[in-house]
């Protein structure tokens, strides 16, 4: 990982970040290179920009956009300057990333037997509509709770063929850490648009998955004792 006062900041402070490695030494150098002659500067490129681009219909008065990647044109040295306020962003949010991978590691390399790790997430909403509709008819909604479980990890043996120094294929044999991976979704009617009893379904579909694995973990003689779960933390959806 990218120490944090480079992606950071030094104390937190994105104005203050470390230049002594990886990224502003390598991109400042091309940066500086490029803003040093006024004929690159001013040549116009075509780039692909994420913009908002406007669709069919109205709301609100407004026309409904989405964001699409669109062409533009744009001199090199507008397209320098857009770079870098997005190198602010994407550098600290890339790190926080590699941070949440780091963690969801660390979790399964310290997976014991009467531990599960669950990952969860809610799918889009489903709007449950008749096929031959009547005048009065109103749209039924529900939604999905997606669950991914891991457990029971164990060290097996491995075989396999890889190619040694000279080229020649030979077989090798190694071990390996492994898992069970099941996936549950759960479908449960929803009031309205807004799921408003998305933690209510959130909870239900849990203390089912537990009593599951409570009774699978029970067969191999292993009490559950600790339930790890990564969600996206909504608080909304889960309580």
């Amino acid at each position: 990982m990218i120490p944090l006062r480079c992606t950071h900041g030094r104390n937190g402070d994105k104005d203050n970040r470390c230049t002594c490695c990886g990224v502003q030494r390598r991109l400042g150098n091309i940066f500086a290179k490029l803003e040093g002659d006024e004929s690159i500067k001013r040549k116009p490129v075509t780039v692909m920009e994420w913009k908002e681009a406007r669709r069919q219909g109205h709301k609100k008065g407004k026309d409904n956009t989405q964001r699409e990647l669109t062409s533009t044109v744009m001199t090199v040295a507008e397209l320098l300057d857009h770079f870098q306020n997005l190198l602010d962003i994407c550098i600290p949010h890339i790190q926080e990333i590699k941070w949440i991978k780091h963690l969801q590691d660390t979790d399964f390399s310290k997976m014991s037997k009467d531990t599960i790790l669950i990952f969860t997430d809610f799918a889009a909403l489903m709007a449950l509509r008749a096929r031959q509709a009547k005048n009065s008819s109103v749209d039924a909604h529900a939604i999905i709770a997606n669950f991914v479980v891991l457990w029971n990890k164990r060290i097996v043996d491995a075989k396999g063929k890889k190619k040694d120094e000279s080229g020649e294929e030979v077989e090798y044999e190694e071990k390996v850490t492994i898992s069970n991976v099941d996936v549950f979704h759960f479908f449960a009617e929803t009031f309205e648009k807004g799921k408003k009893n998305d933690h209510q379904m959130h909870n239900t579909c849990l203390d089912e998955i537990i009593r599951i694995f409570r009774a699978r973990l029970g067969e191999l003689g292993v009490e559950l004792k600790h339930v790890i779960i990564w969600t996206d933390n909504a608080p909304h959806q889960y309580r």
